[in-house]
């Protein structure tokens, strides 16, 4: 049985946007509600662990490594923030390394109980899936925006440069 907090978490999250009474239910099936004591770490850069997470409680930081100790945090996660999306999806490492900074509640799904979901044709699974691209695209969007106002300021990188840098990108060409 899932906690109340979760129970809220999985109605306002952004990552279960659109989910339905139905969804929920579906998706209850699958979560599995973990909690970590601060300092540790939920996921490692280079790992290939397939699951993706949604902060219930707590807050954590995204570090480039985990040995990156002295290292400034990329980022400060607080509720109700997902991560481990890319991997759970593609089969690739993990990027980046996820350390609680405080005592943390989150919501786990692994990759087999989201294609026990598919193989069910549950909506839940087409729903998470979308929302994902969501968060994705809408950071993609955010990093092309920044990039084109660095490069008005800075004369290091011309436009042709990032205009064909884009290209590659977006026909999946190597870098």
């Amino acid at each position: 049985m899932l906690s109340a907090v979760v129970e809220t978490l999985l109605e306002v999250a952004p990552i279960f946007s659109g989910y339905t009474n139905e969804d929920r239910k579906a998706l209850r099936e699958v979560v599995v509600e973990e909690t970590y004591a601060a300092g540790l770490e939920i996921v490692s850069e280079g790992e290939q662990a397939r699951s993706m997470y949604v902060l219930a409680e707590g807050t954590v930081e995204v570090l480039e490594s985990s040995d990156a100790d002295d290292a400034p945090a990329l980022a400060t996660l607080i509720p109700p923030c997902s991560f481990g999306e890319v991997p759970f999806f593609e089969r690739s490492a993990h990027a980046i390394t996820v350390r609680t900074l405080t005592p943390v509640r989150v919501v786990s799904i692994d990759r087999a109980s989201y294609d026990r979901l598919l193989e069910r044709q549950e909506i839940a699974a087409y729903k998470l899936a979308l929302n994902v691209l969501l968060k994705l695209g809408d950071q993609v969007r955010r990093v092309e925006e920044w990039v084109g106002e660095e490069l008005k300021r800075s004369p290091g990188i011309t436009h042709a440069q990032w205009a064909t840098f884009r290209a590659k990108l977006y026909q999946g060409l190597e870098i």
